[in-house]
Order: C-alpha cells, then sequence, then structure tokens
C-alpha cells in the first residue's frame, strides 16, 4: 500500500472498506529507515479505512496518544517501540474499553498485551555470514540500548559469527538511542577506525559503511538503497502478519491478549539478498543448513557450552538457556569486547 501525508503531517495508508465496514487502527512508527516504514505493511489486507502512523518524536508525548485514542476513535492501538511502554500501560488504564498492543516490551494490563520476535534467531544467522565474509575479523555492532533484547542479539550474532570462524572479535558502541543517524554515523565511523570490516544495524550504519568501502548486514529492513555495494545480506523485519491477525481478532470480536514471542519460522523476519560473491559459498550453504534446524526446533542459537567474556559459565554443554534466562541477560558471550554498561 502507498504511504501518503495528511495537512498535519500525519502519514496514512488508505484501504478501501469492504463489505464487512470499515476499522480504525493506529500505528506508532519511527522515522525513515527504522522497523515499520518498510516491513508493515506486508500482507495486511484487511476492511479498516485508514491505518494512521505518527513519529517516535511526537509520540513521546503522552497526551498524543489520549488524542488519538479519543478524537480518532480508535479501539486497537499498536506501539512500536520500548521506550512507550510506561505511555501505553497509562492509557491502558483510561481507556479500558481500547486494546493496546505493545513491540517488545514486558508491562500487560487487562487491555494490553505485548509481542516480539526472537530475533536472536535470526541474528545468529546474520553474524554466520559476517564471520564468514569478514578479513580483519573484526565486525561492527551499534547497538542502541544495554537492554536483554538487544543483547541477545549482539551475542546470538557473536555466537553465530564464532561457529564459523573462532577467530572474530566483536566491537559494540552505545549509542542510548533507538533512532539517533547522526549517533548512528560517528559510531560507525569509530568501529571502522578500530579495524571492522563489517557492521550491522541502521541505515545510518549502512550508508558510513558504503561511503568507507566496507561491508554491512542490515537489520530491520533492506538497505540497498543507501548501500548497494556494502550490503552482503539483510535481515528484514515482516510485522505485517501479526498485525492482521491482530485487528481481524478485533473485527471478530476475538482479541487475544496472551503476549507473542514470534519465531523466525513464523515469517516474522527473513535474511535476504545474500552476496555469494561477497560470501563464501560453503559459509552460505552452512548458514541455509542451520537456518532449517532453527525453524525445525532441531537447534537453537543459545545452545551450551556458552561462556561470557569475563570466563564464566552461561550454559553448560548442550544446555538450552530459557526463555527467562534469555530475558534477564545482562552480559556478553566470548567474543565481545567491552563490558555491558550499567
Amino acid at each position: 500500500y502507498a504511504i501518503a501525508t495528511d495537512g498535519n503531517d500525519r502519514r496514512y495508508i488508505d484501504v478501501a472498506a469492504s463489505n464487512a465496514g470499515t476499522y480504525n487502527a493506529t500505528l506508532t512508527t519511527t522515522e525513515s529507515g527504522s522497523w515499520y516504514d518498510t516491513s508493515v505493511y506486508t500482507d495486511v489486507k484487511l476492511p479498516y479505512s485508514q491505518f494512521w502512523t505518527t513519529t517516535a518524536q511526537a509520540l513521546q508525548s503522552y497526551p498524543m496518544y489520549g488524542s488519538y485514542t479519543k478524537e480518532n476513535g480508535n479501539k486497537l492501538i499498536f506501539g512500536t517501540s520500548f521506550g512507550y511502554m510506561n505511555y501505553m500501560q497509562k492509557l491502558a488504564k483510561e481507556y479500558p474499553d481500547v486494546k493496546f498492543e505493545h513491540a517488545t516490551g514486558y508491562k500487560t494490563a487487562p487491555n494490553m498485551t505485548n509481542y516480539n520476535i526472537r530475533f536472536y534467531e535470526g541474528r545468529y544467522l546474520a553474524g554466520m555470514l559476517a564471520g564468514g565474509a569478514t578479513k580483519s575479523n573484526i565486525i561492527g555492532y551499534v547497538a542502541p540500548f544495554p537492554i536483554p533484547e538487544v543483547l541477545q542479539g549482539i551475542n546470538a550474532f557473536t555466537l553465530g559469527a564464532k561457529s564459523v570462524n573462532p577467530n572474530i572479535q566483536v566491537k559494540v558502541i552505545w549509542t542510548n538511542a533507538w533512532y539517533d543517524p547522526p549517533k548512528d554515523t560517528d559510531s560507525a565511523k569509530t568501529l571502522l577506525g578500530q579495524g571492522a570490516d563489517i557492521l550491522t544495524n541502521t541505515s545510518a550504519v549502512a550508508s558510513a559503511a558504503e561511503a568507507a568501502g566496507k561491508m554491512v548486514i542490515p537489520y530491520n529492513s533492506d538497505m540497498k538503497s543507501v548501500a548497494p555495494n556494502a550490503q552482503i545480506a539483510a535481515l528484514v523485519l515482516n510485522w505485517g502478519p501479526y498485525y492482521a491477525k491482530k485487528i481481524q481478532q478485533m473485527i471478530d470480536g476475538k482479541w487475544d491478549p496472551t503476549p507473542v514471542w514470534m519465531h523466525y519460522k513464523d515469517g516474522a523476519m527473513s535474511l535476504e539478498g545474500v552476496r555469494t560473491d561477497k560470501i563464501p559459498a560453503d559459509i552460505v550453504k552452512k548458514m541455509e543448513e542451520v537456518k532449517a534446524k532453527i525453524e525445525s526446533g532441531e537447534f537453537h542459537p543459545f545452545t551450551g557450552p556458552i561462556k561470557t567474556n569475563d570466563g564464566k559459565e552461561a550454559a553448560k554443554a548442550g544446555e538450552v538457556l530459557k526463555d527467562d534466562q534469555l530475558q534477564t541477560m545482562n552480559y556478553y558471550v566470548d567474543g565481545v569486547i567491552g563490558k555491558v554498561p550499567n
């Protein structure tokens, strides 16, 4: 669906109403090149009239949420950033007849649930490609905040890379921002200066890799438009089917408040555009084999033995970390340089 902009600079999608009538839903979103501009609309074919979006900056304001809920008559609101969690919980109490869905969070209410993707499954596969493609054995990772979800990604990426190249090091720079292109660019340049020849994360990071003649594996969306030469693969997220399912539940009067943590096999993410001219064929083949095992449940990225980067045992040989251990992760695995910020 094409994205349009109204007179108040709000972005939206027009969808023809069916015999079932129209349906209003609000989607909060970050700026261009991030999670939702490129992936959320895939396969969403439902009888609602307008799918509104607004920017992260505008939605930091708690009253803005109330305005969207009250004035637009929305009955379902998706909050698509960890930082919206507390705002949404307040609104869930204020508007008990509205359903709230929060991405990547953990707080719930009778009319508020959360949903997430097991990003670490895709990150492990991306790490395998990076480990096989690097020449310097230094990989740069630009990260937002040191919360368990992000640490899962860093650690899975590192474990994947080490599974094909035990000599790699992963260097991390924290920006303390979910979306800040200038910080992302500066962080990328710093990592490149430290010897990294592959980077991972946002569009700004991809642009920096392109400018430096290095490689990048973007996260969230395909970024060939800004890194046509640097991009060797992209871990692309697709939230659309989940939104379609939840909106249909509302239409049917069967909204389910059960929290969801989706797998790679659920189609919520995919590793796309793998460059066989930049990544050795045997590495790509091995990655595909591991992907099949992840999808079948035969392999879990956090299967021991796993050691932290300060030598402690995180998992014994053959042990698989449980969900509660993943959701409280607060360390780096062996191969990541430095210490997790407090």
